[in-house]
């Protein structure tokens, strides 16, 4: 975790007047530099069903929609905290989101993403200085933030490995098939880390179907 803008910073000076923006810009060329990159990152991060259509999908439903393919077999030996966003959901979608960024895009714009993501909700990460309530606190504690950025790392080294194996870059157009072999690959890779395994994506999913056609207008 490096020092920097942080999820809010970035957040109220796009909201913000034009000081806002240009006092961005001069504490973070990163974000002009990177600008199209991170414009389409905020999208596929996103639901916006008032700009892409009713029943918009995120990053987030395919993280949901991973536990939900955990098989039966492992999940009656789950709790519900651990199929919860305190659990294997937050965690496949930080692997998820910071997969397709170093894919698409590169690993710096995705270390760049997570750093700001975990600045805004921790930055007590970067001094290690925290509370005795928040050391023992599992849930609010730093904890949590520590395996994000963990789960951030993997997923930009499957990430890399993934562009390899399917040529991915910015002008990659993103088919069904193409996508759902991609989510597989990432389920293979969790059924390794975590030891349980998935029924696998397919191409005439639904949600397949809707995030394909996201990524190709988006990217």
């Amino acid at each position: 975790l490096e020092p920097g803008v942080s999820q809010d910073d970035l957040s109220k000076a796009a909201k913000g007047n034009f000081w806002d923006k240009l006092w961005i810009c001069m504490k973070c060329p990163f974000v002009i530099t990177h600008k199209n990159a991170l414009t389409s990152i905020e999208n596929l991060g996103r639901r916006k069903n008032e700009v892409f259509g009713h029943a918009d999908v995120a990053f987030y439903d395919l993280a949901d929609a991973m536990v939900q393919h955990i098989s039966d077999e492992d999940k009656m030996y789950l709790s519900e905290k651990e199929l919860s966003d305190k659990g294997y959901l937050n965690s496949f979608d930080h692997i998820i989101s910071q997969t397709f960024m170093t894919s698409i895009f590169s690993e710096p714009v995705a270390d760049f993403v997570g750093d700001a993501h975990e600045l805004s909700t921790m930055p007590e990460l970067l001094t290690g200085k925290f509370s005795d309530e928040e050391i023992t606190d599992v849930d609010l504690g730093p904890t949590d933030n520590y395996l994000d950025l963990i789960n951030n790392e993997w997923g930009q080294k499957l990430g890399e490995g993934l562009r390899e194996k399917y040529h991915i870059n910015k002008n990659t157009f993103w088919t069904p098939e193409l996508l759902a072999n991609y989510l597989n690959d990432i389920q293979s890779y969790n059924t390794w880390v975590f030891k349980i395994a998935f029924k696998p994506f397919t191409s005439d999913d639904e949600l397949i179907i809707r995030f394909s056609e996201k990524l190709n207008k988006v990217i």
